[in-house]
Parts: structure tokens; sequence; C-alpha cells
């Protein structure tokens, strides 16, 4: 049954090829030991109508150490640490941690696997993110192949991928809103996500003021492997 769930995860629907021109689409999620991915980050939390606090930070997340979880996957240990400013000092924040096969990637992030690609990739490609915890059915779906981002206005990376992990805003009583690119051998280079409720009491119905929620973006600065 194991057998038979992975190699039809591998199949596209009808109709549906693989679009990104990259030769290992596992390259989307690089895990080497040594890689780090810095992220400038935007962090807004708001806990009632006109009272919200917003953080600025730089973000680092490295590829520390490999181990074998209790199914015998190889994975690898997550350190995120945070900093005011892209060359001052880090403090460790959270460790997560990542593994890859040739189906998918998981990423445990506080305790809960989230699957984060599902390949191949190709456009209009559906998936559950939350296939592999308790929480409800959380559709992925490949909304762009073959982009490009541009890093501080000097780099220009190529065939990206655009993974939106939900666009549902209905206007009245809640906005959830999340997207990732990423790019090969590098990893997420953008992340944007919106998760607020509005205010529903009469004077307040359907004028989108936020009454509670975060919204968070992460631009990638640098990246590269250290020793």
């Amino acid at each position: 049954m194991v057998v038979l769930t992975a190699v039809s995860s591998c199949e596209l629907p009808e109709g549906v090829v693989p679009d990104p021109p990259v030769t290992d689409q596992r390259d989307y999620y690089p895990l080497r030991t040594g890689q780090f991915v810095m992220y400038q980050v935007t962090e807004t939390t708001y806990f009632g109508i006109n009272d919200q606090e917003t953080e600025n930070y730089f973000l680092k997340v490295s590829v520390r150490d490999l181990f074998f979880n209790l199914a015998g996957q190889p994975s690898y240990v997550i350190h995120r640490s945070k900093g005011t400013s892209a060359t001052g000092t880090f403090e460790l924040d959270s460790v997560w941690s990542a593994r890859k096969d040739d189906v998918r990637v998981v990423s445990v992030e506080n305790n809960i696997p989230f699957v984060k690609l599902q390949f191949p990739i190709a456009a209009g490609r559906v998936w559950d993110g939350n296939a592999l915890n308790s929480n409800p059915a959380d559709d992925y779906t490949v909304t762009e192949v073959g982009g490009t981002y541009e890093v501080s206005g000097e780099v220009i990376l190529e065939n990206t991928i655009t993974i939106s992990q939900s666009d549902e805003d209905d206007q009245v009583t809640s906005r959830d809103v999340r997207t990732e690119v990423y790019a090969p051998d590098v990893g997420m280079v953008f992340g944007s996500y919106e998760v607020l409720r509005y205010c529903t009491r009469s004077e307040c119905l359907n004028r989108q003021i936020i009454e509670s929620g975060k919204s968070l973006t992460m631009r990638v600065v640098s990246y590269g492997r250290e020793s």
C-alpha cells in the first residue's frame, strides 16, 4: 500500500506537464549542511482594532545537522535565528527540521509537519499541505513556473516557482492569503502570509477592519553555504 501511494503521488493529472526546466526539482528545496538563506522580515501582529505592533528584523535559516527520524528517514536540523541587521549578531529563535525524497518535501515547524512541495512540480498541481498532520485539509497550488525573482535589485533568479497555500478573503469575516516563491539551489526566496480576522460588529461589518491576526513578509537578501 505504501509503495502504491508513493507511485500514484508522482503522477500528474491528464494533460498537465512539468514545466520548470530544472534537472532535479528537489533542488527547489536544497538541504545541505551549512546552507543558509537570510531574509528581511516585516511582521505585524494585530491585537485589536487600531492596536497592532510591527517588527522589522532579519531571519537567518541555516541547515545544520543530519539525523534520522523515528521512521528512519534522513532529516536535517534547521536553525532559525533573528537579528536586527544582516551583518550583526543573530540569536537562535527556533529549531525546525526538514526532509525530502522523490515524492515530497516535508518541513516540521513547531512539531507540525507540512508538505511544502510535492513532485513533480507543474503549473496547476494541487496537494494537501496538511496531509501529514491532524489539521483540516489545506490545498497548496502551483500558480507559476519558470518565473524570475530579483534579489536586492542585483541578482535575478530564474526558473522560480510560486506556491499559493491559500487565497481566501470573503471581505466580511476573514482573510487567509499565503504565498511562497522558490528558486532552484536557493530554496524559498519570498514568503507572504496574511491570516486576519475582520471586525463583524454592526458598526464595522463589511469594512475589512482588522480585529486580530498576523501578516508577515519575508524577502531573501543573501544565501550561500558556510563551512
